[in-house]
């Protein structure tokens, strides 16, 4: 996990406490095993990740996937990945016509020319985040990010695929699910190889499956701070979830009566 902190507005020595920008990601998965001819008030359920037991100020919390952006996330480098589906400028994402309109301080941050919009970048962190986690990847082939992305633009609404359960393409020294298993070991050592990856695999982050959600700024009491952008996505059924075993060690996946607020936070 990066611990870079966002700008800031004004001299460090004047702030009692860095808050560092953070992305955190919402899974919201289809309950194949609820019958499918009868109604139901929640036929979807949420992952939560149980984070380890360290002192900490989220020690043993259940949390949904996510964490501190890194430069990385804003990489200019990732128009080399979406330039094969049309992306060479940021407005090419799609998200121009909210540039006007109210929006979060991590949104509105003014950052170098060149990078990554926000509104692209903080989903980046939350795909990303998630993968080191959990080891579910929220991406896919190019005609399946082109088909989310003009969802998007109609203001449709896209769900969100798994890469590792559709598998890989093509050879390699191991099967599939090692391969991913081995990036997410080296992602959650190092978050620039996580565009690394991609190039490699041929896998689009699916920014355009990430709707969002609140955004929430821990307290001043806290000994860490986050500004946290909030995301959701929905999946046609529950991802097989591998835990990293090092900030992760567990998880569950419930409806959104399952845990109280006190127990279940976001960083």
């Amino acid at each position: 996990m990066s611990t870079t902190t966002g700008p800031t507005t004004g001299p460090a020595s004047k702030r009692k406490k860095p808050i560092r920008e953070a992305s955190t990601l919402v899974i919201a998965a289809r309950d194949l095993s609820l019958p499918q001819d009868t109604d139901h008030s929640f036929d979807y359920r949420l992952l939560l990740l149980q984070r380890q037991g360290r002192e900490d100020q989220f020690a043993g919390a259940s949390v949904f996937p996510g964490g501190v952006v890194d430069p990385a996330d804003f990489s200019s480098r990732w128009y080399e990945l979406y330039r094969d589906i049309g992306v060479v400028t940021g407005d090419d994402f799609g998200w121009g016509h909210m540039r006007d309109k109210p929006r979060p301080r991590p949104i509105t941050a003014q950052r170098e020319k060149g990078l990554l919009p926000n509104e692209v970048a903080f989903r980046i962190c939350a795909i990303r985040e998630t993968f080191e986690e959990s080891g579910v990847l929220i991406a896919g082939r190019r005609g399946d990010v082109l088909k989310t992305k003009s969802l998007m633009n109609r203001k449709g609404l896209a769900t969100a695929t798994d890469f590792g359960r559709l598998g890989l393409r093509g050879g390699g020294p191991f099967p599939a699910q090692e391969k991913l298993r081995q990036w997410q070991k080296y992602v959650h050592d190092d978050a620039s190889r996580f565009l690394e990856m991609c190039l490699e695999l041929g896998v689009y982050p699916d920014v355009w499956s990430l709707y969002q959600l609140s955004t929430i700024m821990t307290p001043r009491y806290l000994p860490k701070r986050y500004d946290t952008m909030f995301y959701i996505c929905s999946m046609e059924a529950v991802p097989e979830v591998k835990v990293d075993q090092k900030e992760i060690v567990d998880h569950r996946v419930c409806n959104m009566f399952c845990s109280t607020p006190a127990s279940t936070c976001s960083c």
